[in-house]
């Protein structure tokens, strides 16, 4: 049939029906709920509806429902939205070549596993999968060497050199539960997708086994868009039907066809706009969930610190992470807390006080990750002004140290005071069982600390840190006392006394907190020379 002689309600459904000629697909013309679609008699059980715009707007069709119902063996519905189709058209023919049998299928056997990193990801995801790149902690490529080429279309190898990405996986960093007061991990895949044109038969399932052997988690979920699929790639991978999720809602811009989630959508989008956006509304997922047993020995990750605490427990009773400041220590230490399930102390002399946020570096957003929040001890434990030294530091720290290994969770101590990580290890060798440790160092190149440092300090000053100190001066913290916190704390309450002019206080301000960076890793090193191994990096 000649789709020119077919009155469609939609230029959109004309143009998929003149690919369908073009294909040479045979298919028969239906309506659905107002709008064209299509089954494609190379497999009867596939409908296609193709939703346009114009037709969707201003109601909401009985198609979603139609979609999460369960389905007859063999019976497949599939949405073509007309935006997606014009941004992403060569992706969804190349979804629907597979889904029909027509695309070049690569045994998974003959593919090498190997982690990718974000742009190479990203830009794979971009030009083969439907909903693009993705935020995402580990991503992992298939791989098929230059002796199997023969494979493949000649097209599809032109200058790929000796290997050729055939598969992407992305995952989030695992997440650490608790269920009946037991820990567990869980981590997430959150895009999967073949090189256009082909398919890497069991290839889902061998980078989701390679994820599971080298982060070991205890199960892992995914979701299945219900526009597309049911979800039997994944049922074929091990994955077992868990839940549901509701529709998410978009706006779509008819003139250019973005689409953007309504829950994130900026206004000045909205108010640049030509047109009103079209509001609509998706299916919704299918939650998938496989579990492992971690029978496999892991495997090894040389760019994960430290990789066998992070897959076998830590065996380690406190991990230290020590550095000049404005070298990333609380980020990693966070990190390492969420991977192991554990909590951080605080080695930081001044966030011990309560309101010296911004001057102390606090950072406390920085404790939260994927949604979890890492619990922290030793900060805003005192009002600023109270006395405290390293004697009673190491007091605090024995007690929160020894309750935190009754409780059988990993300790892992965080700061940049080199007087009371030294009063810390010292304290621990003192002890009748005296605690294996393992001191992780950070040591960015000076210049590179240099430019952390004063980027850091312009950001602190523009959050209010002049004003903070004046806060803390209010409320009745002696000026001289705060001159005696040193650094940001003393220059600050220099400049309000009229004893610094603004553009000197900040100047003095940077190079004193460069020269603190080189005595606190005069000190690192010295605590090096005792005979403590650090491991740097």
């Amino acid at each position: 049939m000649e789709p020119g002689q077919i009155k469609y309600n939609s230029a959109f459904a004309s143009e998929v029906a003149g690919w369908f000629e073009a294909e040479k697909f045979d298919y028969r013309r239906l309506e659905y709920s107002g709008f064209d679609a299509f089954c494609l008699s190379e497999n009867e059980g596939i409908t296609i509806i193709c939703i346009d715009l114009h037709t969707w707007s201003g109601r909401i069709p009985a198609i979603h429902p139609v979609l999460s119902s369960p389905l007859l063996p063999g019976e497949q519905l599939l949405v073509i939205w007309e935006d997606i189709w014009y941004r992403k058209k060569e992706i969804v023919k190349s979804r629907l070549r597979a889904l029909l049998g027509f695309s070049t299928r690569i045994p998974a056997r003959l593919t090498r596993v190997r982690k990718i990193d974000k742009p190479t990801a990203d830009s794979f995801l971009d030009r083969h999968h439907m909903n693009g790149s993705t935020a995402a902690r580990y991503r992992f490529g298939l791989f098929l060497p230059e002796r199997h080429f023969g494979k493949l279309p000649a097209g599809l190898v032109a200058g790929s050199g000796d290997e050729i990405l055939l598969a992407v996986a992305a995952f989030a960093a695992p997440k650490i539960f608790r269920h009946n007061e037991i820990p567990y991990k869980s981590g997430e895949l959150i895009r999967f997708a073949n090189h256009s044109g082909t398919t890497v038969v069991g290839g889902l399932s061998k980078l989701v086994e390679h994820f599971a052997r080298t982060y070991r988690p205890d199960d892992i979920m995914t979701y299945a868009d219900l526009e597309w699929s049911h979800g039997p790639s994944f049922q074929r991978a091990g994955f077992k039907l868990a839940g549901q999720t509701a529709p998410i809602a978009f706006l779509v811009d008819s003139d250019n066809f973005s689409r953007y989630p309504r829950h994130r959508l900026d206004n000045k989008v909205i108010y640049s706009a030509s047109r009103p956006l079209v509001s609509v509304t998706n299916a919704g997922s299918l939650k998938y969930v496989r579990q492992f047993r971690h029978s496999a020995p892991p495997l090894p990750q040389k760019d994960d610190v430290p990789p066998r605490m992070l897959r076998k427990g830590p065996p380690y009773d406190l991990v230290v992470v020590a550095g000049p400041t404005a070298s990333g220590k609380t980020s990693l230490a966070v990190r390492i807390a969420y991977e192991l399930g554990g909590e951080i102390i605080s080695l930081d002399s001044r966030q011990v006080f309560k309101g010296m946020d911004i001057g102390s570096g606090k950072d406390l957003n920085e404790y939260r990750i994927d949604g979890q929040d890492i619990p922290y001890h030793l900060v805003d434990i005192l009002p600023a002004g109270t006395p405290y030294n390293v004697h009673q530091f190491k007091s605090d720290f024995r007690e929160v140290f020894r309750s935190l290994l009754e409780k059988k969770k990993p300790v892992i101590a965080c700061g940049g005071s080199g007087l009371y990580l030294q009063a810390v290890l010292n304290m621990l060798t003192e002890m009748d069982k005296a605690p294996s440790i393992l001191i992780i160092g950070l040591n960015p190149p000076a210049e590179t600390r240099r430019k952390r440092i004063r980027v850091r300090l312009l950001k602190r000053l523009e959050e209010g840190m002049v004003e903070e100190v004046k806060r803390l001066i209010g409320g009745g913290v002696p000026e001289e006392v705060l001159i005696g916190y040193g650094l940001e704390y003393k220059y600050i309450t220099l400049y309000i006394q009229g004893k610094l002019p603004y553009e000197k206080m900040v100047s003095s301000l940077l190079s004193e907190i460069v020269r603190f960076s080189k005595r606190q890793m005069t000190f690192l090193k010295k605590i090096e020379r005792s005979g403590y191994t650090i491991h740097w990096l």
